[in-house]
């Protein structure tokens, strides 16, 4: 048991620690010349702002989908969101930027939004942008592929957010797994994870209870008859009835921990006053690892 209340005190200090839980900049990754890598990439920054979008942390999912086009600029659920972002902060000539290019766009997928998009231009058309610091600005340092160069020419082209060209040139095929609908929250029962801890709760437990009741046996036979083999047979029992408890301890401790970590993130709206955890994978010039942000 000692083993394991080592175990149990070394991984709570390495979760405590500073540079495990401190929170790291979204730094856009460059793009390559291989598009699957690319569309990898966006996969993970496009889940990671629709994350950041749910606990309307819009500074956060704008620089997400920010990402994600640098990486995928033909991603129109990415623009979209990334205007719903915009909109969220006030920034509503990016907003109106963004809501161009879907407008503009001549795929299925486009026409599907075009109707909202086309009411919420009309409302914001006029409005200025609120006061914001540039501080904030989650486009700072990285780059943008939705604002126009001045140097470029003014012909329409993909990369210029005005309607007037009805179809960009050169389409490319919508990436479903990184254009689609957002995703939504998988049930419970489909995680891997949650069956893991589940099963691994229930074998540590049946032999806890099994190796208690051999502790039980040999201990009754050691009291009546005191034999040396008794006695040897009862530490062996109790040795393993103490590694079954803690294995049990520790499956349920672990499973407990990831389903309030899943509420956490599956939770739309949450008190001014309350605490959130995110755990989710960040990237930065010395490389990706997991960023454990706690607010509170």
């Amino acid at each position: 048991m000692k083993t394991f209340l080592s175990l149990i005190i070394v991984f709570s200090m390495w979760i405590g620690s500073p540079t495990f839980a401190r929170a790291q900049e979204i730094v856009c990754p460059k793009p390559s010349g291989d598009p699957e890598y690319n569309k990898n990439e966006a996969r993970s920054y496009y889940n990671m702002g629709n994350t950041f979008f749910t606990m309307k942390q819009y500074e956060k999912s704008a620089a997400s989908f920010v990402c994600v086009i640098n990486l995928v600029p033909y991603s129109i659920m990415a623009r979209y969101r990334l205007g719903k972002s915009y909109d969220a902060l006030g920034r509503f000539s990016l907003a109106r930027e963004q809501y161009q290019w879907i407008l503009a766009d001549a795929s299925d997928e486009a026409s599907v939004l075009k109707a909202e998009v086309q009411k919420r231009f009309d409302e914001i058309k006029n409005l200025p942008d609120k006061v914001a610091d540039p501080a904030k600005d989650p486009a700072v340092g990285v780059t943008d592929p939705v604002t126009t160069d001045p140097a470029q020419p003014t012909d329409p082209k993909p990369t210029d957010p005005k309607p007037a060209d009805p179809k960009p040139a050169d389409p490319k095929p919508a990436d479903p797994t990184v254009s689609g609908p957002p995703p939504s929250q998988p049930p419970l029962t489909s995680r891997w994870w949650f069956w893991t801890g589940v099963g691994a709760t229930a074998v540590f437990t049946v032999a806890a209870v099994y190796s208690g009741l051999q502790t039980v046996k040999y201990q009754d036979r050691w009291e009546s008859d005191w034999r040396p083999a008794d006695r040897s047979a009862l530490e062996d029992w109790r040795l393993r009835t103490d590694l079954a408890l803690g294995g049990a301890v520790i499956s349920a401790v672990a499973l407990g921990a990831a389903l309030w970590l899943n509420h956490t993130k599956a939770t739309p709206a949450r008190p001014a006053a309350g605490t959130s955890v995110l755990l989710l994978p960040a990237c930065g010039p010395a490389g990706c690892g997991l960023s454990l942000t706690w607010e509170f």
